[in-house]
């Protein structure tokens, strides 16, 4: 049985601005899903905007390391009112083809996901499992993390990645 990763917007367009895009097939040695609404956001809206992740997403799109599908909405599941159309069509995109997992960083979205019975990792969580599995050192992490708040264009909770790091630090691999 084949196995799927989908993604939403926030982890590409993160991991694009970091130059860690690649990461995620290093890590999940596969083509990802992404929903159209998704790549709407990320490639077309990203480039009207002028943003220079825009063109990479595109690229790995074109080099069929991610596949848009459309997805058909039936969300009849609770907490879906409130959340982007990207959210949504990923959470239903992972939903239709069973996927072993979403990548997501908003919570509420995270925690919809979870409701549905997916197993949700986030932009910090792809970091954490490149590290695991050996792709990258604890060093690089403190700088990755380090990048990630002196950004004004990344969204990440220096709490959160602090508490992410202290873990990390204190525990081999």
């Amino acid at each position: 049985m084949s196995s799927y990763v989908v993604t939403n917007s926030g982890p590409l367009i993160t991991l694009s601005k970091l130059g860690l895009l690649d990461l995620l097939w290093t890590v999940y040695g596969r083509t990802l899903l992404l929903s159209r609404a998704v790549q709407i956001e990320v490639v077309e809206q990203g480039q009207a905007g002028e943003h220079p992740d825009a063109p990479l997403v595109s690229l790995a799109i074109a080099r069929s390391r991610l596949q848009v599908e459309s997805v058909i909405i039936q969300p009849s599941w609770p907490g879906a009112n409130g959340l982007h159309q990207g959210e949504i069509e990923s959470i239903q995109l992972a939903l239709n083809y069973r996927a072993d997992l979403i990548l997501l960083d908003e919570k509420r979205a995270r925690d919809v996901a979870r409701l549905q019975g997916l197993t949700v990792k986030g932009t910090v969580g792809v970091i954490v499992q490149a590290y695991r599995d050996g792709v990258i050192r604890l060093a690089e992490v403190r700088a990755i993390f380090d990048a990630i708040k002196a950004r004004g264009d990344i969204w990440i909770s220096p709490d959160l990645l602090e508490d992410v790091w202290r873990e990390l630090s204190r525990s081999p691999r």
